[in-house]
């Protein structure tokens, strides 16, 4: 089993141990799961190759069928220029010609020719098409009956994944980072209580969130969000005229008129909305609780050793001058290079705050496993922002924006057996790969590890049953136009407001903001080639925003089967979700 200690070198720890371990669970966890199913593997493989070859000779077939419709529109082309041919000769005969014995036998034979062809392609070229179809309809009769039987075959094992399993199986790899069903008012209590982060912090009606997984590590609670957010843009419109004018000039001595022409072009600028996702992972120790610092990535990945070397010394006369220029103006903060140099380049916090915690936090043994993670390419390489803001860490890689996080049971229900273990073994490869180096810049500090979070004493009673963020999840599941405002040009960004809790369940006000789209035009003007000016209308658009308020009822019903959407309602990570008056308040 994997210790704290190992994973202080998390790419080293990843390559020599994890990654094979959590293949093999994977693969075993699979195994087990399929043989509690009572699924009969050797009757899918069966019927799946059996399908797949019926799918190969539909495949041939459309290929044959798709071949004679290509003749037949050739025969009928080559028919009707036969008959154009005909005809021509046929006119060209009364005029003035020496050629019209010739003539007589083109227009002769080319006509007969036509309506030879015409009868031969109804008589043979249509039949054997319709031949084809009639074997197409046969093949996908057979096709669509033995992938019913293929998914009847597999329905005990795709109704067995669950929201739960790829966290569980990460725990068993690495039973350091402990996973949550879903994320409970109690941990996001303790993260406000004991770290000083706050869910509503995040309420601004910018950003949602539409996925959360919480956790902890050596009772250090943390939470990977991904979020909804909704940014403004500049967006250009155009639009163009074109002018013409007259010149004079002299040629051979003589004055003649010359017109001109030009194109004018002109552009209105104006902001717009754009959507896009974000995943962060959240996560609170309190090491060096008074240091806050931030980091971007340095693409030292990207570099070979000479060009390192460079990026070091640029870096070095940097680091020379903030000292020279004594930043910092509180105790503790007054700003102080390290000794390795390198470590300063590539991580490049040089807006921390605390020097005497950041070297607490920054040893020589965590300043070497973060040098060996950023310079190395595998498999990420340095793609990490890293901000800490006192007891809050806050960690964003380029690999976790395109990572599938939310694991959902769905994405593994198949008809065939031997894709279904594949993807779902590469799926939980790549999922514990991406989770693990994102918690790896944080992994690399001995200090972290080191500190654990004393036991925290839970209520008995919070405000709400379901957290913020696990509200925003929840409604996010279903369609937004559900609640979007009915004149809404724009997606939605969806902010859980208000809750009443009334027993077991929260009644979760969520306001929907959006924009409606108007129509506007600028006159712009601009200098011709005439010496005139021009008014040129440019057709923009103008963003207003709306808001529409829809309550929601959640409820925590702790059940995590794979079932994420039953009518009306959505259930997902033992949660449940209802729009208030879809379900007659009840």
């Amino acid at each position: 089993m994997i210790s704290p200690v190992d994973l202080l070198n998390p790419r080293k720890a990843y390559e020599l141990q994890l990654k094979e371990d959590h293949h093999k669970n994977a693969s075993d966890f699979f195994d087990e799961l399929a043989k509690k199913s009572n699924i009969n593997i050797e009757e899918n493989r069966a019927t799946v190759k059996n399908y797949y070859k019926t799918q190969k000779d539909l495949e041939n077939s459309k290929s044959q069928r798709e071949k004679k419709r290509v003749l037949k529109t050739f025969l009928y082309i080559l028919a009707v220029l036969l008959i154009i041919l005909a005809v021509v000769m046929f006119l060209l005969m009364f005029t003035n010609d020496d050629n019209f014995a010739v003539k007589i036998i083109i227009a002769c034979v080319s006509l007969p020719l036509a309506f030879l062809i015409i009868y031969l392609t109804k008589k043979k070229i249509n039949p054997q098409i319709k031949e084809f179809d009639t074997i197409i309809e046969k093949i996908e009769k057979n096709a669509g009956e033995l992938l019913k039987t293929a998914y009847e075959q597999m329905s005990g094992l795709n109704n067995s994944y669950d929201w739960g399993m790829c966290a569980r199986l990460v725990t068993k790899t690495c039973p350091l980072i402990e996973l949550d069903e879903n994320f409970q008012p109690s941990k996001a209590e303790f993260l406000r209580e004991r770290f000083g982060f706050s869910e509503y912090e995040s309420s601004e009606t910018t950003a949602s969130t539409c996925f959360v997984q919480s956790g902890s590590i050596l009772g250090n609670p943390f939470v990977f969000q991904k979020v909804y957010i909704q940014g403004m843009v500049d967006t250009t419109y155009s639009n163009s005229i074109v002018i013409t004018w007259t010149e004079y000039q002299t040629v051979n001595g003589k004055r003649q008129a010359v017109t001109r022409s030009q194109t004018l072009t002109a552009y209105v600028t104006r902001p717009a909305p754009n959507y896009y996702y974000e995943t962060w992972l959240i996560y609170g120790n309190d090491a060096a609780p008074k240091l806050s610092f931030s980091r971007k990535p340095s693409n030292a990945n990207n570099m070979d050793e000479k060009e390192i070397e460079r990026y070091v010394k640029q870096s070095e006369k940097t680091l020379d001058k903030m000292v020279r220029e004594d930043i910092g103006d509180k105790a503790g903060s007054q700003f102080t290079a390290l000794s390795n140099i390198k470590f300063e380049a590539l991580f490049r916090a040089f807006n921390r705050d605390n020097e005497v915690e950041f070297r607490l936090l920054f040893t020589p043994l965590a300043q070497q496993s973060m040098i060996n993670l950023i310079t190395t390419k595998e498999p990420y390489g340095d793609d990490f922002v890293f901000v800490k803001k006192k007891k809050v860490n806050f960690i964003k890689t380029e690999h976790g924006q395109k990572h599938d996080i939310t694991a959902a049971p769905t994405n593994f229900t198949h008809f065939d057996y031997e894709y279904a273990k594949k993807h779902f073994v590469d799926f939980n490869d790549e999922y514990f790969k991406s989770m693990f180096f994102d918690f790896a810049p944080l992994l690399s500090i001995p200090l972290y590890q080191q500190h654990k979070t004393p036991e925290y004493i839970y209520k008995d009673t919070y405000r709400s049953n379901t957290t913020m963020f696990e509200q925003e999840t929840l409604a996010n599941a279903f369609d937004h136009s559900v609640f979007a405002h009915p004149d809404s040009d724009t997606d939605v960004i969806l902010k859980a407001g208000n809750v009443v809790k009334e027993g077991k369940k929260d009644i979760v006000s969520i306001s929907a903001h959006s924009f409606q789209k108007i129509e506007k035009i600028e006159n712009v003007s601009k200098l011709g080639g005439d010496g005139r000016w021009h008014t040129i209308p440019v057709t923009y658009y103008e963003f207003e925003p709306l808001e529409q308020v829809t309550e929601i009822v959640t409820e925590n019903v702790n059940d995590s089967s794979q079932n994420d959407s039953i009518g009306a309602i959505i259930k997902q990570r033992g949660l449940l979700a209802y729009i208030r008056d879809s379900l007659n308040n009840n």
